[in-house]
């Protein structure tokens, strides 16, 4: 049969099956999950990479970012410098639909393109996910996520997870999720908004020092809103006529005058 090229989705996927399958077989003495066997979608260059980054609207400090880690691979190369695991851990902060969950994505595949991560898997959890349903379960739980993003990047969404449940379980959670991380090959990425990461630090201060970057996402101005919105438009097949532009800028406006607008 002729092969077939598939997209990262199917390559994650898999993994993803794999590795579920895998850690949920009760092993005392199970080894690691190796990748040699687990075949990887081909992956676009740091170049490529930034290119993507720049065309997204708006997140100035997120594009400058980037910007730095494109560089980073170089620099070590140079100077001799020993990969810091703890270095590439990110907290996002800022608020909701400011496109944190898309720009995760792209760190995966920059960290996997300079040889960071083994793999270009991203899993993406709720804070709320880490939470075990019964009081001894939440380091169990925490330990099969981490296993199941093994060699790729953990993304914990929805912070607040942590805090507004039970703040006892959710302290455990991080706990558990500290310890894991320093003996699992993954990269962890939190987001949420400000206050909350920062009453994350104050609850367990090991989180804020294996944090290496917090990046910044702005709410999205007018202007961005315009060009997220006729893009979509014209992805759906939707002609944009000079006139109709003002028409969009009116809605725009309206709508972010509004109390709970969340970009």
């Amino acid at each position: 049969s002729h092969s077939e090229v598939k997209g990262k989705k199917y390559y994650d996927q898999l993994y993803h099956n794999i590795a579920t399958n895998y850690y949920s077989i009760e092993h005392e003495n199970r080894p690691p999950l190796g990748i040699e066997c687990i075949p990887q979608s081909d992956i676009p260059s740091v170049d490529e990479i930034m290119e993507q980054v720049n065309k997204l609207p708006g997140l100035y400090t997120v594009k400058k970012v980037f910007e730095r880690l494109s560089k980073t691979k170089v620099y070590e190369a140079q100077h001799g410098v020993t990969k810091n695991k703890n270095r590439y851990h990110m907290a996002f902060v800022g608020n909701s639909g400011t496109g944190k969950t898309t720009v995760a994505r792209m760190v995966a595949d920059m960290y996997y393109s300079m040889g960071i991560i083994k793999t270009r898997k991203l899993v993406e959890k709720r804070a709320s996910d880490l939470i075990g349903k019964w009081s001894n379960s939440t380091r169990d739980t925490v330990k099969a996520i981490v296993e199941e993003a093994r060699y790729g990047v953990l993304f914990i969404d929805e912070a607040y997870g942590f805090l507004n449940q039970n703040k006892e379980y959710g302290g455990q959670a991080i706990d558990a999720l500290m310890k894991t991380l320093d003996v699992e090959p993954v990269i962890l990425i939190i987001a949420g908004y400000e206050d909350e990461i920062n009453e994350l630090y104050d609850m367990n201060p090991g989180l804020k020092s294996r944090i290496g970057e917090q990046v910044l996402f702005e709410d999205y101005t007018k202007e961005d809103l315009l060009k997220i919105l006729v893009n979509r438009l014209e992805k759906r097949g939707f002609i944009i006529e000079n006139h109709i532009v003002p028409l969009l800028e009116e809605c725009i406006s309206a709508k972010m005058s509004e109390v709970n607008f969340g970009n």
